[in-house]
């Protein structure tokens, strides 16, 4: 336990010059995982559910840490190091592990596909509409600006978020961590 959180914030663990520190890859996976459906998805179903939908999300967030504890089990079991030291992994690789075969093969590609639909096309839209949506209630900004802008912003993230920002993220966590607690209680 010491030596994962410990290691986490000391100047040791710094990046090489083609990789992400330890605090870098947390900080990376925490971002991933608190997102619009944290604060927007919880806001909808309290409105729509009321007081009882908050026990549907503790089974819910109780079986979704369980299904990402095993999912980060399993990708570190499965994972491969390349003869160039480069690592690979994830779930396409841990689904062809479990079903060998042709099964394996076709189960790998059609997840591989539905998963680039769904967090390459529908999750980004479901962001960009809820952003968009608040700044129009809020503000009164028209929603096609909005999108302009979050679009412009998700380029110059796929175009160098990890060379640029991975540093800032390191600095910024814990404000960021904070923002994120006042503003659900």
């Amino acid at each position: 336990m010491r030596r994962t959180f410990g290691g986490l914030f000391s100047k040791k663990g710094e990046a090489g010059a083609d990789g992400m520190s330890s605090f870098q890859a947390l900080a990376t996976a925490i971002a991933a995982q608190v997102g619009t459906g944290n604060i927007a998805g919880a806001a909808t179903a309290l409105a729509i559910g009321e007081y009882g939908a908050i026990f549907w999300m503790w089974i819910a967030a109780f079986l979704g840490m369980a299904t990402i504890y095993a999912e980060a089990i399993m990708a570190q079991k499965y994972k491969t190091v390349g003869a160039d030291g480069q690592v690979t992994g994830g779930p396409v690789y841990y689904i062809r592990a479990a079903f060998k075969g042709t099964f394996g093969k076709v189960l790998a590609g059609i997840f591989a596909i539905l998963i680039t639909l769904a967090l390459g096309f529908m999750g980004n839209a479901v962001q960009s509409n809820s952003i968009a949506a608040s700044f129009h209630t809020a503000f009164g900004i028209p929603q096609w600006i909005m999108g302009l802008c979050s679009s412009s912003n998700r380029n110059f993230r796929i175009h160098g978020w990890y060379e640029t920002n991975c540093k800032k993220l390191r600095r910024q966590l814990f404000r960021l961590w904070q923002h994120y607690i006042l503003s659900v209680h």
